[in-house]
């Protein structure tokens, strides 16, 4: 479905994508206009995937998710006719389609609105090295002081990102170098004495650079992979003791296995949509986690598993999990994936497909 077509309208810049564009493919596309749409950092991956479940990066909070972007969608539907969604036609398949999509039909096109690609793009990185992650609890604190900080800039992100040899902190700024200097983030970002590295590029520059960091992370990484993931809201952000307390859970001979363990902040722009505009129902969530290995071994797995064990234990209310970040070992996955949305995906659900055609083991069901 890549090949169906990519077109974009000179008034509007609305572009029109087959569903199996992939993300890399979209954004050469857009990058001959100036234009730019906000996605994940796995630039191999389908638009149809991405932008039916959420589609968070570095630019959700100061653009939003992808499918906050999506203003139509053509479908084929579980009686093999073909429609269109939008808000005007079809707006309660169309609900369905921003958030739980699979479920409910195959998108073989997206109308999605874009924006102007910024002129600058400021990356800023700062490592730091340890025997064992509890080291750098201190770190970690200060970080989600300024990540989870809900007046903070959306033209700022963040992740910190947890592996055997050490810890680093990548973020972006949106923006010139002076803007970055004024917002103040710089002295909240330098977290002990380690420097921070910045590099200044251009928004098509940029899309290379986190194409590439992402490569560091995932190209060994086979269709085989154990993830742990949970989202926070602003009331399960951590104390430095329970901090403390979750990673003392890793034991020493992890160090020595292939993992991660991320923490990337979430809010802004995605927060401003209102709730239940899509079915998208992690619009209050101001940090994700994700644990991940490729070809877990059993002291990985374990490991990873006591980890998120004792962080849904100290954390017992955030029970949010981004469906994009799919878990096969959850209980409730409808409802970990999509909330308060659950309800009403079900009634859409019966109407649209009610022999649950489109099926997968974690996919909303039709009421019996």
């Amino acid at each position: 479905m890549e090949h169906f077509q990519y077109t974009q309208d000179s008034s509007s810049n609305n572009i029109r994508v087959g569903g199996g564009t992939r993300l890399g493919q979209i954004d050469e596309h857009l990058g001959t206009s100036q234009r730019a749409i906000p996605h994940g950092m796995c630039f191999g991956i389908g638009i149809g995937g991405h932008a039916t479940v959420g589609g968070i990066g570095p630019m959700s909070r100061m653009w939003g998710t992808t499918l906050d972007h999506v203003v139509e969608v053509e479908v084929v539907t579980a009686n093999a006719t073909v429609v269109r969604a939008s808000s005007e036609k079809n707006s309660d398949l169309f609900f369905a389609m921003r958030g739980a999509g699979a479920g409910f039909g195959i998108v073989t096109e997206f109308v999605m609105s874009t924006h102007p690609a910024p002129s600058s793009v400021i990356h800023l990185s700062q490592s730091h090295s340890y025997n064992h992650p509890a080291e750098v609890v201190d770190v970690l604190h200060a970080w989600q002081s300024v990540a989870t900080d809900p007046a903070l800039d959306n033209r700022f992100s963040t992740e910190m990102i947890f592996s055997p040899s050490g810890a680093r902190i990548s973020s972006t700024w949106v923006g010139s170098e002076t803007e970055l200097e004024r917002s103040g983030i710089l002295s909240r970002i330098q977290i002990a004495d380690i420097p921070i590295t910045t590099r200044q590029e251009t928004w098509e520059s940029s899309l290379a650079h986190l194409a590439a960091e992402e490569a560091l992370h995932t190209a060994s990484t086979p269709n085989k992979l154990y993830s742990k993931s949970l989202g926070l809201s602003s009331s399960d952000v951590l104390s430095r003791t329970e901090i403390a307390s979750i990673f003392a859970s890793l034991p020493a001979e992890l160090m020595k296995e292939d993992w991660s363990i991320k923490f990337q902040a979430a809010g802004g722009a995605v927060a401003e949509v209102p709730v239940g505009s899509t079915s998208y129902a992690h619009r209050d969530k101001v940090m994700f986690y994700q644990s991940y290995a490729p070809d877990a071994s059993k002291t990985t797995r374990t490991s990873l598993a006591d980890f998120h064990r004792k962080l849904m234990n100290t954390l017992p209310e955030a029970t949010g999990t981004y469906p994009g970040f799919v878990d096969t070992e959850l209980r409730d996955a409808q409802r970990s994936y999509w909330g308060s949305s659950l309800a009403a995906l079900e009634d859409i659900k019966t109407h649209w497909d009610p022999e649950d055609i489109f099926h997968n083991p974690q996919s909303v069901s039709a009421r019996t």
